[in-house]
């Protein structure tokens, strides 16, 4: 293990720490000008601040930038920084002010008045990992991204299975094209996916790529058009049955989310198994196909007790049948014709 910590603190409010990894600024380095505190930063794997001084200063330089607020709201006393990622509450009337600032600020919530040590751990380790969705340039929406997935999506079992998609994506596509039938029709509904907001975000995030988003319903295409409205031009949507929408379209589609219609509904099974055979002779030879609350009619881990019912009950036969491999698999199931074994994830 190797690495160090320098406390910014030029007026003794941190409590000295007795350890060779960690240096106190006013004790070890004494005052310092802004040119110094510039190049500390830029040499600086991570700046984490509580103070809007150094957060100002770190847009001159590369570094990822932590913010952590309770007292103060992060618009109000910083500046967007697409390599920085706010922390702030998730409670009270908060999330409705956050979730209208996410796209320029990348505000992250923690859940009580005050942050945990724990919770700002797990932002920090995740950047200085390195981006795992997005480039270094856009490390801010990156976290962001992070928390709805690998944090928000697990309460409904998407976390794994989307995480590996974004990777997926990423490596793969250099301008992804993305349809899914079905959209999201709820704001916040983390339990259910949220797929219509997160791919929006993530695209948004990388400057380039598409959207399109299917439904048979004109009503809940509004409600998805409201909740992707932050991402703009990254999302189009249509009115139409996706079956015949998939016949008519013309462009190569490189992920293929399929959960159009109810999965608990008698035609789930059929309705996907049409949407993808109809697709498939558009899905580009790395494309990777997304079939959404999938449900297990048997005992997990028993060999030969139970098949999947509903949406995958089709697909996945006439997949296997055709080529295709499952690369992770929980609430969803990730299928490819590239098989990406150091992605491969089955809860």
């Amino acid at each position: 293990f190797s690495g160090a910590i320098v406390l910014v603190d030029w007026d003794f409010r941190v409590p000295l720490l007795q350890s060779p990894r960690v240096r106190h600024l006013a004790q070890d380095l004494g005052r310092v000008s802004t040119g110094q505190f510039l190049a500390m930063a830029q040499r600086s794997d991570l700046l984490i601040g509580v103070d809007s001084g150094p957060l100002h200063a770190a847009i001159f330089t590369d570094v990822p930038v932590l913010g952590v607020f309770h007292a103060h709201y992060p618009t109000c006393v910083t500046l967007p920084n697409p390599r920085a990622a706010f922390m702030t509450r998730g409670i009270t009337d908060y999330p409705t002010v956050n979730r209208a600032h996410r796209a320029r600020w990348s505000i992250i919530e923690y859940a009580g008045v005050h942050p945990t040590g724990a919770e700002i751990a797990r932002h920090a380790l995740r950047m200085l990992e390195g981006p795992r969705y997005l480039t270094k340039a856009r490390f801010g929406r990156d976290v962001l991204l992070q928390q709805f997935v690998r944090d928000w999506l697990a309460s409904g079992g998407r976390q794994h299975t989307m995480d590996t998609v974004l990777r997926l994506t990423s490596k793969r596509f250099q301008a992804p094209n993305i349809v899914e039938t079905g959209c999201q029709e709820k704001p916040e509904d983390w339990q259910s996916g949220s797929s219509t907001y997160i791919w929006g975000a993530y695209l948004d995030g990388r400057g380039v790529g598409h959207l399109s988003s299917v439904m048979r319903t004109a009503e809940h295409l509004a409600a998805a058009r409201a909740i992707g409205a932050p991402w703009g031009e990254r999302i189009s949507y249509h009115t139409a049955d996706p079956v015949r929408w998939l016949g008519q379209y013309r462009q190569p589609i490189d992920v293929l989310c399929l959960r159009s219609t109810p999965a608990d509904a008698p035609a789930a099974a059929e309705c996907a198994l049409q949407e993808f055979q109809t697709a498939l002779p558009k899905l580009s030879p790395d494309a990777l196909v997304i079939v959404d609350d999938v449900q297990w009619d048997g005992v997990w881990g028993e060999r030969g007790s139970g098949c999947y019912v509903g949406r995958a009950e089709k697909v996945l036969p006439f997949a296997f049948e055709n080529g295709w491999r499952v690369l992770a698999c929980d609430v969803q199931i990730v299928l490819s014709r590239a098989a990406s074994k150091e992605y491969l994830y089955v809860s």
